[in-house]
């Protein structure tokens, strides 16, 4: 294959290339279009519960003993299903390693989110579980249900030792261009009875037990969907950076193989026109020899 032909193939494919890496940064912007959607609605959402709950504490002598501090017997990785998202899963396991040894001592257990992430950690000394993390928006929900199952089962297993209040969600979000890897534990804004922001106690239809544990239940389900919104969001924009950086690489690098491409096509077409005029010569004088 000759030169031309190869720069030509070449071309062909950073075109093909950058065509696919554009069709992966499209699906980015339509689910960051969708999230956007859903993200101020599902902070609306958490923030009542917790202003619902934090009234029925501040009202009620409720034993709420369960919720205080407790190590963490749980921790859950929010990485990617995905790759192309620069450093996403990386800043969740640099956040795990800094976490101090001594909360770490007891060998907690561990829950990837994210194929990706799982991937990265198969590489270190941890002992770990893995699950399938969202592709899209539409299977948040069902991630979550599944870590929730998963949670369960294990809660199980080791005869609740595994339960909500000792847990420690790791995800990463983005908060005015800045990204950063956050920990929250799901009950920790109730570990501390806030003041009573109303004269008379909320009026309940259902027994106080009732509805302190169906109201924990749906804040436990608002707040990992608050998290994982959040944490898809951060990935899907890291994945528009990524993605932008890539195409400009393709681009700057197709220049220049059309500019090679041109260069050795000129050449080629020199060399062409020379011999057709040295072959033009030779006939001539073989004509004039003939005459």
């Amino acid at each position: 294959m000759s030169k031309l032909s190869e720069l030509k193939n070449h071309i062909h494919s950073l075109k093909e290339i950058k065509n696919i890496i554009s069709a992966m940064k499209n699906l980015s912007l339509i689910e960051l279009s969708k999230l956007n959607k859903y993200i101020l609605p599902q902070n609306n959402v958490v923030t009542t519960i917790q202003e619902a709950i934090s009234d029925f504490i501040a009202f009620n002598a409720y034993d709420l003993s369960f919720l205080q501090e407790q190590p963490v017997k749980a921790y859950i990785l929010i990485g990617s299903e995905r790759g192309f998202c620069g450093n996403f899963n990386e800043m969740i396991i640099d956040y795990f390693e800094e976490i101090p040894k001594a909360e770490k001592a007891n060998q907690p257990f561990l829950l990837c989110v994210g194929r990706k992430l799982a991937i990265k950690m198969s590489d270190m000394s941890y002992v770990f579980e893995a699950i399938d993390g969202p592709n899209a928006v539409e299977e948040i929900q069902s991630s979550i249900l599944n870590l929730v199952g998963f949670l369960e089962e294990i809660d199980q297993k080791t005869k609740g030792e595994i339960q909500p209040n000792n847990w420690a969600v790791v995800y990463n979000e983005e908060s005015q261009d800045i990204k950063q890897t956050k920990i929250i534990c799901p009950f920790s804004e109730f570990k501390t009875p806030k003041a009573k922001s109303f004269s008379f106690p909320p009026l309940l239809n259902i027994e106080s037990n009732l509805f302190i544990s169906e109201a924990l239940d749906q804040y436990l389900f608002a707040i990992l969907h608050q998290i994982f919104y959040k944490s898809f969001a951060t990935e899907n924009r890291q994945r528009l950076i990524h993605m932008d950086g890539a195409i400009r690489w393709l681009e700057k690098n197709s220049e220049h193989l059309i500019l090679d491409y041109t260069r050795f096509r000129q050449e080629e077409i020199t060399e062409e026109i020379e011999i057709i005029l040295l072959s033009a010569k030779t006939i001539i004088d073989k004509m004039n020899l003939e005459f």
